[in-house]
């Protein structure tokens, strides 16, 4: 594919906050943006130059959608990986459908990664009408049960303490496939961005360190405080995730440090990612600008860090005061435009600094003087 010129109108399959800064990115490098949204006014149809009121689940809807676009992608998981498929007949689309259909099931991601001989957690997998107990009795218990699709931010998962817990654990998820791993006593985790080119080439972002709370991201610093050891392997792993599922846009991938100093991976992302949102302003060219370029056919942009930084998510349904563009250097605020909602991600804080600690401090003193009273 050639690259696509500058005012051509790209398609994202998803109205959401990870929608919205692709249309931002895009904008910025002179692209128009279409979106196709649940419904009217989403997060991203705001800012959008068009949007479409459909349903992603419809392929025939998907496809009369495709045909307005130059290339098309996605802003998360949830869209169906045949929906892309339908939609590939008549315009590119990037990252394929078979990297969305590994990337949206929680089992076909620990299959493929099992498969690679990639470090994971011990695990095993109910599914309806297969052994209860055989799977999982050799695991060591506690076990958590993790939704095999749809389940994020801590949704779709119930702990298990004991063998005879599960069948109860499991019907709390409505006996969906599910993904049954062992409890991992972590010392830190951390992710590992990436952008693929049509190419093949790859450029890596500095790996970012998280913390989270009840299930949910609630802090992200780079640099990290991880070793150059452990962070070369990371990115060794993500970089050939990204090659064996030929991914031509953004990898994000969570992993996990034990206790005991192993390196695991968590799960994988085939899209721009929570931890990545303060790549738009600590580094020389953001994530979702990393997805533009990659979708257009333009070179990668650089990935270097500018500042060490930090972000700090903002939780409903507290809504901002008056004014909540901006805040007092060194913090920034991105205000999502969504209604609010207990636990729903409104919107997010990032600060640079000298330091990712002198960062994140930054960032949570923002939090805290916008929150204050809230």
């Amino acid at each position: 594919m050639s690259m696509i010129e500058q005012g051509a109108t790209l398609g994202v399959l998803g109205g959401g906050q990870l929608g919205r800064m692709f249309v931002q990115a895009a904008h910025r490098l002179g692209y128009k943006v279409s979106v196709l949204a649940a419904e009217s006014g989403s997060p991203a149809g705001q800012i959008a130059d068009f949007e479409t009121v459909g349903n992603a689940e419809n392929a025939a809807e998907v496809v009369r959608f495709a045909q307005s676009v130059a290339a098309l992608t996605f802003e998360n998981e949830l869209v169906p990986w045949q929906s892309l498929l339908a939609a590939s007949d008549v315009t590119t689309v990037r990252p394929g459908p078979n990297a969305l259909r590994i990337a949206q099931d929680r089992i076909l991601q620990r299959r493929f990664l099992t498969e690679l001989d990639l470090p994971v957690a011990r695990f095993s997998v109910l599914e309806r009408g297969g052994d209860l107990e055989g799977p999982v009795s050799a695991l060591t218990f506690p076990v958590c049960l993790k939704s095999a699709r749809s389940g994020y931010d801590g949704r779709g998962q119930r702990w298990a303490h004991r063998v005879d817990e599960v069948f109860s654990a499991w019907s709390k998820l409505d006996f969906r496939p599910v993904l049954v791993e062992e409890r991992v006593d972590l010392e830190v985790e951390f992710s590992v961005i990436l952008a693929r080119g049509a190419d093949g080439a790859v450029v890596t972002y500095e790996p970012i360190e998280n913390v989270h709370s009840e299930g949910v991201l609630d802090t992200s610093k780079c640099p990290s405080g991880i070793s150059a050891e452990t962070a070369a392997a990371a990115r060794k792993v993500a970089e050939t995730i990204a090659r064996q599922l030929d991914i031509v846009g953004v990898l994000s991938t969570e992993f996990f440090v034990t206790t005991n100093g192993q390196l695991l991976i968590n799960e994988f992302a085939v899209r721009p990612h929570n931890s990545g949102h303060l790549t738009i302003e600590a580094c020389e060219t953001s994530q979702f600008e990393q997805q533009v370029r990659a979708l257009v056919g333009l070179p990668l942009g650089c990935p270097a860090l500018v500042s060490a930084g930090a972000m700090t998510n903002l939780l409903g349904p507290w809504q901002p005061p008056v004014a909540p563009e901006s805040l007092p250097p060194p913090a920034t605020l991105h205000w999502y435009g969504k209604s609010p909602a207990p636990r729903r991600k409104m919107g997010h804080i990032t600060a640079l600094g000298d330091s990712a600690a002198g960062a994140l401090c930054a960032a949570r003193v923002a939090r805290e003087l916008l929150t204050r009273g809230a």
